[in-house]
């Protein structure tokens, strides 16, 4: 399945984005999962993206427009705490101008040998915009950043139909079933 079905399978491709491209360098986590004091790589949390709009298209699929946010935080262990963060925000800022999660490479795969990669044909998402780092106290002595965009995400494969009405039949309760209406294929 190589394009977005919800907003759980927009956010393991990013993960996976973040994660594949970014390696050994970071540890990519979602926002619920604790901070953990061994690790000594910058940690870079996903939250939850809020849906700022919701469409739904003509080719029958929803449409929403996120605000994502990534949250990189410093390794505690790390000499240079700072560095290291702003070191992985351009990275990451870098990584995100124009992407569409659409390179096997940079995506990675499934446990079971699928690509993450979308297929361009299904016209999932639109570039990020408006993408912004700003700076975050953490601590006296530690500095996060929080990465800030938006992103179009279309769910849904346009070329599949949502459901066929075969046909429609009514009884009346002392009668016969009648066909009010059967679909009849075409051979064009």
């Amino acid at each position: 399945m190589n394009y977005i079905t919800g907003l759980d399978n927009y956010l393991e491709r990013l993960s996976a984005l973040l994660t594949t491209t970014l390696g050994q360098s970071v540890k990519v986590q979602y926002s619920e999962t604790p901070d953990s004091q061994q690790v000594n790589k910058p940690i870079v949390s996903l939250p939850l993206p809020s849906i700022e709009q919701c469409n739904y298209l003509a080719d029958d699929r929803y449409q929403h427009l996120l605000k994502v946010t990534v949250l990189i935080k410093p390794a505690m262990n790390n000499a240079n705490p700072t560095l290291a963060v702003a070191n992985v925000a351009h990275k990451i800022i870098t990584l995100l101008t124009g992407q569409l999660f659409l390179d096997p490479a940079q995506m990675g795969n499934k446990d079971n040998g699928e690509t993450m990669a979308l297929d361009a044909d299904f016209d999932c998402l639109d570039e990020p915009q408006e993408i912004q780092a700003n700076p975050l106290d953490l601590s006296a002595e530690n500095m996060a950043y929080a990465i800030r965009f938006t992103q179009k995400v279309r769910y849904g494969n346009p070329q599949q139909e949502t459901f066929w009405i075969k046909s429609l039949n009514i009884k009346e309760s002392k009668g016969d079933e009648k066909v009010i209406y059967e679909f009849e294929p075409s051979n064009t």
